[in-house]
C-alpha cells in the first residue's frame, strides 16, 4: 500500500470513529430523558428543553467550526472539541437543576458540531470527487454508534437504575479519539483561502433556501423520532423499558445499516434520484406507524422503515446540496456549515415541540409532528429535484 493511500485510510478511520462517538451520544440521550428529568426534579415536558439546547449549541458550534475550517488546520480543532465533549458528558449525570443540565447540553451540542462538521468537510478534501461512498460510510459509522448507544443506556438502567455509567463510558471513549486527531496530520486544502467567499457569491439564494429547508426538516425528523420513540413505546404500553431501548437501537441501527447500503447506491445512482425515492418511503413508514398505533408489529415495522428510509438522506443531500451551492467538487467549510445550521435548527425545533405535546396531549399527538414534517420534506424534495436539474 502506498504511503499516500495509507495516510488517507488513517484519516478515514479517525473520521469514522468521530461520527461513531457522536452516534453513541445520540443513542444514549433518548433512553436517558426520564432519568435526567428525575435528577433535576421535573417532568418529560420541561426536560425536553435540552432537546432544543443541544441543536442550539450545535448551530453555534457549526457557525464557528465552518469559519475556522477555512482558515486553520482541522485536526487540532476537533481534538480540542473532543476533550471538551468528554468533560461535559461526564458532568451531565451530576446535574441537579434544569438550568445546569441545559447549559451542559448546550455545551455538548457546541462541541459535537466540531466532531461532525469537521470530518464531513475534511473527508471531501481527502477523497475529492470520489467522496460519495466514503461519505455514506462515514454516516454509517454514526448509525453504528447510535445503535450501540441505547444498549449501553439500557444496560446502565438495568444494572444501576440510572444512566450515569452510559454517559461516563462514552466520555472515556472520546479521549483516545482526541489523541488520534491531535497526532494525525490535517488534510491540505487545494483551494485558495478566498475560495469559499467566491463560491458564496455565486450561490443561488432560492436553491440555498430549499436545501437549508431540507436540512431543517431532516434534522428535526431524525432527532425527534430518535429521541422520543422510546418514551412513545413505553407510554403506549407497547414495550417494556428494555424492549423500548432496543427499539431505539433498531431505529438508529437500521439508519446506519441503510447508510452502508448507500455506499453502493451513491456510486450507481444520482443523489437527486435517491432523494425522490427515499422521502415518500419515509412518509409511508411513519403513516403506517400512526395508522396502527395500537399494534406492536406496526410499531416495530414503522420504526424499522423510518430508519431505513431516512438512512441515505443526509449524506445524499450533503453531496448534492453542497456541490450545487459550492459550484465545485470540493465543498467549502462555510457551505457545509450553512447546511448543518439548517439541520441543527430543525433538530432544535421539532424534538422540543414533541416534548411539549407529549404529556398534555399524549404520545400519539407528539409523534404526529414528524408526519407533517415528512410531508413537507417530500414536497421540498420535489421542488429541489426540478429546480436543481441534472
Amino acid at each position: 500500500m502506498s504511503p499516500l493511500r495509507k495516510a488517507k485510510l488513517t484519516k478515514l478511520a479517525i473520521y469514522y470513529a468521530s461520527l461513531c462517538a457522536e452516534g453513541l451520544f445520540m443513542g444514549v440521550l433518548g433512553p436517558s430523558l426520564g432519568d435526567l428529568a428525575q435528577n433535576v426534579g421535573c417532568g418529560l415536558g420541561p426536560v425536553s428543553v435540552i432537546l432544543a439546547a443541544r441543536p442550539l449549541g450545535y448551530l453555534l458550534g457549526a457557525l464557528v467550526c465552518g469559519w475556522l475550517m477555512d482558515r486553520t488546520k482541522g485536526h487540532p480543532l476537533v481534538a480540542v472539541a473532543a476533550v471538551a465533549f468528554a468533560v461535559l458528558l461526564a458532568a451531565v449525570p451530576e446535574a441537579r437543576s434544569l438550568g445546569a443540565l441545559s447549559a451542559m447540553i448546550l455545551g455538548v451540542g457546541f462541541t459535537v458540531a466540531f466532531l461532525d462538521l469537521g470530518p464531513n468537510t475534511m473527508i471531501t478534501w481527502v477523497f475529492g470527487a470520489d467522496v460519495g461512498p466514503y461519505l455514506s460510510g462515514l454516516h454509517f459509522s454514526f448509525g453504528v454508534g447510535a445503535f450501540v448507544g441505547p444498549m449501553i443506556a439500557g444496560w446502565a438502567l438495568a444494572r444501576n437504575g440510572h444512566c450515569a455509567w452510559a454517559w461516563w463510558i462514552v466520555a472515556a471513549l472520546l479521549l483516545p479519539l482526541a489523541a488520534a486527531f491531535a497526532f494525525a496530520p490535517s488534510p491540505a486544502r487545494e483551494e485558495p483561502h478566498d475560495a469559499p467567499a467566491q463560491a458564496e457569491k455565486s450561490i443561488d439564494k432560492g436553491l440555498a433556501a430549499i436545501f437549508v429547508g431540507l436540512f431543517f426538516l431532516y434534522g428535526g425528523i431524525e432527532a425527534g423520532f430518535g429521541s422520543w420513540i422510546y418514551q412513545y413505546a413505553v407510554r403506549l404500553n407497547l414495550a417494556e423499558t428494555g424492549a423500548a431501548a432496543f427499539l431505539t437501537s433498531v431505529f438508529w441501527g437500521l439508519l446506519g445499516l441503510g447508510r452502508l447500503g448507500g455506499v453502493f447506491l451513491l456510486g450507481r445512482l444520482r443523489p437527486r434520484q435517491l432523494l425522490a425515492v427515499l422521502a415518500p418511503c419515509a412518509v409511508l413508514s411513519l403513516g403506517a406507524l400512526l395508522a396502527f398505533h395500537d399494534s406492536r408489529a406496526a410499531m416495530w415495522a414503522g420504526t424499522a422503515g423510518m430508519g431505513l428510509s431516512l438512512s441515505c438522506m443526509f449524506p445524499t443531500m450533503l453531496i448534492y446540496g453542497g456541490r450545487r451551492l459550492s459550484g465545485a467538487a470540493k465543498v467549502s467549510g462555510r457551505v457545509v456549515s450553512l447546511l448543518f445550521v439548517g439541520s441543527s435548527l430543525g433538530g432544535m425545533t421539532l424534538p422540543w415541540l414533541m416534548g411539549r405535546a407529549f404529556e398534555p396531549w399524549g404520545p400519539l399527538t407528539a409523534l404526529a409532528f414528524p408526519w407533517f414534517a415528512l410531508v413537507a420534506y417530500a414536497g421540498l424534495v420535489a421542488v429541489a429535484w426540478f429546480k436543481a436539474g441534472e
